[in-house]
């Protein structure tokens, strides 16, 4: 959910708040001396407008569905009421015992986005660069740390996050290895530190 406590999931194709350029902006500003190949992001326009200033400098960058949001479903777009809190929590309950197939209504399961994550993943291997910037969401991020892992996604919970912040990772023989994680030392300014929402 977003700062107006929003739903966002996949099915809104919501712009970031002056905060989110903010912290867009400082993340370009800390790492772009590193010269990346080329950036991936989602479908969704959160992303691309949080990898915009690297765009705007000559980075090449695709979008891919694939690293979207989990989708949830008839929650998305409005606040979440008492009930509606409840159900995500029994979820995220459910989740963490291993019943990936429990959603919201109309929602994605667990399962479905770790698959298509896995295929957004083999869609990177098959690019021919060195130095990817990868830019995706929350729950996603959390999936997705649980394959770079090789973990269950029981996991999932276990990995807090800040918006824009950093993880490094490396492929080697086909294995991932995770060098730097959740950094946000581009965040200096107390007002561009985030909630893990």
């Amino acid at each position: 959910m977003n700062r107006l406590r929003i739903v966002q999931g996949s099915g809104v194709d919501s712009s970031l708040n002056s905060l989110g350029k903010e912290q867009s902006l400082a993340f370009y500003n800390h790492y772009k001396n590193i010269k990346f190949d080329i950036a991936v992001c989602s479908g969704l326009v959160r992303t691309l407008e949080t990898i915009y200033p690297f765009v705007l400098d000559g980075l090449p960058y695709i979008m891919k569905d694939e690293f979207n949001e989990i989708s949830w479903g008839e929650h998305e777009g409005r606040e979440p009421d008492e009930d509606t809190l409840k159900n995500y929590h029994s979820i995220i309950q459910s989740w963490k015992t291993g019943i990936f197939e429990h959603t919201v209504p109309g929602g994605e399961s667990p399962t479905a986005l770790r698959e298509r994550l896995l295929r957004g993943l083999e869609f990177i291997k098959t690019l021919p660069h060195q130095k990817i910037l990868l830019c995706t969401h929350g729950r996603a991020l959390r999936c997705l740390l649980t394959i770079l892992k090789d973990e269950s996604m029981t996991e999932m919970e276990n990995y807090g996050h800040k918006n824009t912040c950093l993880y490094l990772v490396r492929l080697k023989d086909e294995k991932y290895i995770i060098n730097l994680e959740n950094n946000t030392e581009h965040l200096t300014h107390t007002h561009l530190i985030n909630k893990d929402w």
